[in-house]
């Protein structure tokens, strides 16, 4: 099990440039936007230390199977686009207290104390 500090994204990137709908943004072409600005974004979370662990975390949602070629830079885009969609989610809660006693999320994301942390449970 992985936890990926994470706070540093939670206080200064902008979720609706990496996760974000047609419905929102009014963009038919949103997926591919978003896909593009993940792969270029300076925010960095995995690297060979956690790699299969992202690998692992991503294969249990079963759209991938080729995720053991997939090269960091790609894992690491989707694993912010990841971490977007559910901070997106959590914007619909009056504060983290109603998030965290949802039953309707997933709960990989946390905090513990000051910090953010984002696990990569399988």
């Amino acid at each position: 099990m992985t936890e990926i500090k994470i706070t540093d994204f939670v206080n200064n990137a902008d979720t609706r440039v990496y996760s974000n709908s047609i419905a929102n943004s009014g963009r038919q072409d949103i997926g591919k936007v978003t896909w593009n600005n993940a792969k270029k974004s300076e925010f960095s979370f995995i690297n060979k230390s956690n790699k299969q662990d992202c690998i692992d975390f991503f294969k249990e949602y079963g759209a991938w199977d080729d995720l053991d070629k997939w090269p960091i830079k790609e894992l690491n885009a989707l694993f912010i686009q990841m971490v977007s969609g559910d901070l997106n989610e959590m914007d619909a809660f009056d504060s983290y207290e109603e998030y965290e006693a949802s039953e309707q999320v997933s709960h990989n994301i946390f905090k513990s104390g000051d910090d953010w942390y984002f696990g990569l449970y399988h």
